[in-house]
């Protein structure tokens, strides 16, 4: 984790074996943000600690967590064991971070970057990735509908082109605008 966020993202979930942690192992897999972030109402579900539960309980089932685990220490070499453990750690992390619910938050972008990223999924997507990229996330797949089209390409890809230019155009034009393409 980088500033409190996953290493690896996608928006809004993996919808291939590809886009999973493949040979890497159980603890590499993807933070999935659940909902479409083109919905005037997307928010990542569970970034925030729940209202009824203060620090002191968190502390609490954290410490039960640890104890638990430390009275079968041969099973922590498993990969599903590190794998949760793994994470465990980076959930408790998320949820007392405010960096990372900030990142996360496409609320705080203003009503003109929506307007030229669309607000439609493709773009909304995009402008979280590249908040999310901003933020300290090193890597972060958008999950779209897919590109591939060998069979119907003539009629599949036309109709996606317009979303794909506007949602594309803004995100060079930003990076451009940040001097992040001169790196």
């Amino acid at each position: 984790m980088r500033n409190d966020l996953p290493a690896y993202v996608c928006v809004p979930g993996p919808n291939s074996p590809f886009l999973q942690n493949g040979y890497l192992g159980s603890a590499h897999a993807p933070f999935a943000v659940g909902g479409n972030p083109g919905t005037a109402r997307f928010r990542v579900r569970d970034l925030a600690p729940a209202q009824e539960m203060d620090e002191a309980r968190r502390n609490r089932r954290k410490a039960l967590l640890h104890d638990l685990d430390a009275q079968r220490p041969e099973l922590q070499t498993a990969d599903a064991v590190a794998a949760s453990e793994a994470f465990y750690a980076q959930a408790f992390t998320m949820l007392e971070s405010e960096k990372a619910r900030a990142a996360f938050d496409l609320q705080k972008e203003p009503d003109q970057k929506k307007d030229r990223y669309g607000r439609h999924r493709l773009g909304m997507s995009t402008l979280l990735a590249r908040r999310l990229v901003a933020a300290g996330t090193r890597y972060v797949v958008i999950a779209h509908d897919g590109f591939d089209h060998h069979a119907r390409i003539g009629n599949d890809l036309p109709a996606r082109m317009a979303e794909f230019d506007q949602t594309f155009s803004a995100l060079i034009a930003d990076l451009e605008a940040d001097g992040l393409l001169d790196r």
